[in-house]
């Protein structure tokens, strides 16, 4: 990357984390985590290797859950609200006529991107509406495209067993 493209308005930003070559509009697999502001727990609590969820967490839940039903171009296969986080195997069905590489700018309908600030968006309005102890999200998420049924069923695993392994998680704090 060069030093002009890490501006914007004269000013530098951060460049993103997702792949410059590639269109997130793409109907593919995608592997996310959303983590919330400083890893702060938000969202319930790992009680005997089972995560207790919290009213913001079962919220969280139920929106990931239902995106099926609320977004045209998006599949949810497997998710789990952790304490400090939220993993997600998500299926974009997009058909996408003309190819867009990954640029900063606005989000590009049907993206990955506009998906995760949506339900951001959403978590985060809930929270508000319920007076809930609220920090905020992270401002970005990880993501990775699954290549393979391998990946697939490790991805797949990792998340459904993700509350037995805390206390090994990258995430635990």
């Amino acid at each position: 990357m060069h030093k002009k493209d890490l501006l914007f308005q004269g000013k530098y930003r951060i460049p993103s984390a997702r792949w410059e070559r590639w269109d997130y509009r793409n109907p593919e697999l995608y592997f996310v985590t959303i983590c919330t502001k400083k890893m702060k727990p938000q969202f319930g609590e790992i009680i005997s290797g089972s995560m207790k969820l919290n009213q913001l967490g079962q919220f969280a839940y139920d929106y990931m859950a239902n995106m099926n039903d609320r977004k045209e171009n998006a599949r949810v296969i497997n998710h789990i609200v952790m304490p400090n986080h939220v993993h997600a195997i998500i299926k974009l069905t997009n058909s996408i006529q003309h190819k867009a590489t990954n640029h900063f700018g606005p989000l590009l309908a049907g993206s990955l991107s506009s998906l995760i600030n949506h339900y951001k968006g959403s978590v985060t309005k809930h929270a508000k509406s319920k007076n809930l102890n609220w920090n905020g999200w992270h401002e970005r998420f990880h993501d990775h495209i699954i290549r393979d049924v391998n990946q697939f069923d490790k991805i797949n695993n990792y998340i459904s067993s993700n509350p037995l392994n805390w206390q090994s998680d990258r995430y635990y704090l």
